[in-house]
């Protein structure tokens, strides 16, 4: 099984959707998990696309923006952590979320300290938690930060302004050295 995408309305097409649409990619081994997750978020306004392939997360990461993906921790061919490692190397601002149904975290708290997990849901879940989960994190990723033109267009300014405030800092160093040299 490939990718599946669901949430295209009648009439509309898939380009004018993927702009409006945030993109959630949903990876587990187990196609009952992914079933489920995929009816959760049926409501919501996002692109979702489930996978039990991970070569298929990192072909949709360098092909297009993807804002969420929800690993499972535990699938035969890879740690959703080394997943969500490679994925933040080709993505950094895509939000990675590890799914695990196992006591034993350790693996994930070192991927969460090295930055490569942003959250962890785990199994089973609560429905109306795990909703409120990945909506804030949407939101708090379309509210954070200017887009890359608009920081570009601040960073000169904001420069001059910095070199201005350092010289003035240095003047005003000078200053008070030779007050203090005066007074000794």
């Amino acid at each position: 099984m490939k990718g599946r995408r669901m949430g295209l309305d009648d009439g509309q097409s898939e380009t004018s959707v993927m702009q409006q649409r945030q993109v959630v990619i949903c990876i587990d081994d187990d196609p009952p998990v992914l079933s489920a997750i995929r009816r959760l978020l049926r409501h919501e306004p996002y692109e979702v696309i489930t996978t039990l392939e991970p070569s298929e997360v990192i072909r949709q990461v360098e092909s297009r923006e993807v804002n969420l993906i929800i690993a499972d921790q535990r699938m035969p061919s890879m740690l959703g952590t080394a997943l969500l490692k490679t994925v933040r190397q080709r993505s950094p601002r895509t939000i990675c979320v590890i799914l695990t149904g196992h006591a034993d975290l350790s693996d994930i708290a070192g991927a969460m300290n090295d930055g490569a997990v942003d959250r962890l849901i785990r199994k089973p879940w609560d429905d109306d938690r795990f909703r409120k989960m990945i909506r804030d994190l949407l939101e708090r990723r379309a509210t954070a930060g200017l887009p890359d033109e608009e920081a570009d267009r601040f960073r000169e300014p904001v420069e001059r302004v910095v070199k201005r405030l350092d010289c003035a800092n240095r003047k005003s160093s000078e200053i008070l050295q030779q007050i203090s040299e005066t007074l000794d």
